[in-house]
């Protein structure tokens, strides 16, 4: 927790403090309870996921400006007019709007099947 709130920039006893709290908020008071184990492993979960999706998405970002040439800013382009980042997988290419961190591991895993495959299919004809 220590080296990812140091990589982030966040102070790592509020994020201590948001896994393993929560805030109900009763008659206009406002109580602070421990989470449960389940409950901080769900927030510690969705950290890492909006994380690593937000990592994504910058890197998209970044790579759709290093290919568009025109120095304009990419909102302003429509599609068919820029680069983009195409991903061929084993049915061919997929263009998606926005890709998210839940379609690079799909397209991962379904790369990593099809060398396996294909792999051991040429062994087993060889």
């Amino acid at each position: 927790l220590q080296k990812a709130c140091s990589l982030l920039g966040l102070n790592e006893n509020d994020v201590t403090e948001a896994i393993l709290t929560k805030l109900l908020t009763i008659g206009g008071k406002t109580i602070k309870k421990r989470s449960s184990i389940a409950m901080a492993e769900d927030k510690r979960d969705a950290l890492a996921k909006m994380t690593y999706s937000c990592v994504f998405l910058w890197l998209v970002e970044s790579i759709n400006r290093t290919l568009d040439d025109t120095g304009r800013d990419l909102d302003d382009l429509n599609h068919e007019k820029r680069g983009f980042i195409g991903v061929l997988d084993i049915y061919g290419f997929e263009t998606f709007e926005t890709n998210g961190y839940e379609q690079l591991l799909i397209n991962y895993c379904n790369e990593k099947l099809q060398r396996h495959f294909n792999r051991h299919l040429f062994e087993v004809e060889q």
